[in-house]
């Protein structure tokens, strides 16, 4: 999926982003902060999407709800964690994408967003 193709289907509710700092997505990795804490990853060059998540309000990151990730930047994601956080397995697990496909996590985001919830 191409970040076109997400903005398409999911109204533009973008509030910030940067250059992605960790390596696992490579050098042209960006991300998009959208509101109600979904966060988009996705290549700067090609507009490929790696990842779609939407967080919990936990400050360290840990506990994502509902995670969507290529699965061929998975075991690279996971390696990475683990290299750089000091994490129990349970943590780990949490950090695992736990949807199906990227259709699946955009349906997931439309529902957050039409929820009113506030993570």
């Amino acid at each position: 999926m191409y970040l076109n193709e997400f903005l398409d289907l999911i109204p533009p509710r973008i509030i910030g982003g940067d250059k992605y700092s960790w390596q696992c997505y490579g050098e042209n990795a960006r991300y998009l902060d959208m509101e109600k804490h979904v966060d988009i990853v996705f290549d700067e060059k090609t507009h490929e999407i790696y990842e779609i998540h939407i967080r919990s309000n936990d400050p360290d990151g840990y506990g994502c709800n509902e995670i969507w990730r290529h699965s061929k930047f998975e075991e690279a994601y996971i390696d990475e964690v683990k290299d750089r956080r000091d994490i129990t397995e349970d943590e780990l697990d949490d950090m695992k994408s736990n949807i199906k496909n990227e259709l699946e996590m955009i349906e997931r985001v439309k529902k957050h967003y039409e929820s009113g919830s506030i993570y």
